[in-house]
């Protein structure tokens, strides 16, 4: 016997269509049988009902239900280009964080110039995810880069920029965790080149996961 997880679960992939799509019924009533309510057609000549009835969720707590069944299992897999998309946030952000190291005063470093390239590159990963997540929030599509790749990527870069100009900001002149070098240009007293590689970075991957499609 099907468990009420089990119809969840079946029901959830065609929730879309069972939402968008309205049966009349000239009677206006409807017949529970389980989890479902299946609403006859009182006449098919004045009914876009089938013969057979139109299955629909019955309360809108359900819907809820199948929406979030839905939204768990699409979490639950992986997209083949995510890992690649991860990958290329780590390689090329460690390739700019180590271009970049001469804007910066490595005198005035609390740590090894080494463990802070490491601690900044696995940063710039968190918050690629993040981003990313955003995008696919925004979009309602794991797949955007595909999709609808602009839009996810404008999200992905007021995201990431925004956070940037918030970090240098506040690790420069409130924590002092670390200092520009007099080669530094800034905007706004933010160093250019972070924000810069929060713009070239997610773009080349971008440009690169939609060419080598996996």
């Amino acid at each position: 016997m099907e468990t009420r997880e089990d119809l969840i679960d079946k029901q959830a992939a065609t929730l879309e269509s069972f939402s968008r799509r309205r049966c009349v019924d000239g009677r206006g009533k409807s017949v529970v049988r389980g989890e479902l309510a299946v609403m006859p057609p009182a006449n098919p000549k004045l009914s876009n009902c089938p013969a057979h009835g139109f299955a629909t969720p019955i309360t809108t707590k359900f819907q809820h239900q199948l929406r979030w069944a839905a939204a768990l299992r699409r979490i639950g897999t992986i997209d083949p280009h995510e890992p690649l998309w991860l990958a290329l946030a780590l390689v090329f952000n460690l390739a700019w964080e180590l271009a970049q190291l001469g804007f910066y005063d490595l005198s005035a470093l609390h740590t090894s110039v080494a463990y802070g390239v490491v601690h900044c590159t696995l940063g710039d990963g968190i918050i690629t995810v993040v981003a990313y997540l955003i995008a696919v929030g925004v979009t309602r599509s794991r797949t955007w880069p595909y999709t609808r790749p602009w839009v996810g990527m404008a999200v992905m870069l007021v995201s990431t920029v925004g956070y940037t100009a918030l970090s240098e900001w506040r690790n420069v002149y409130l924590m002092h965790n670390w200092v520009y070098a007099a080669s530094m240009p800034l905007i706004a007293g933010i160093g250019a080149s972070p924000l810069l590689q929060w713009i070239v970075v997610p773009v080349a991957i971008l440009i690169t996961v939609r060419r080598f499609k996996p």
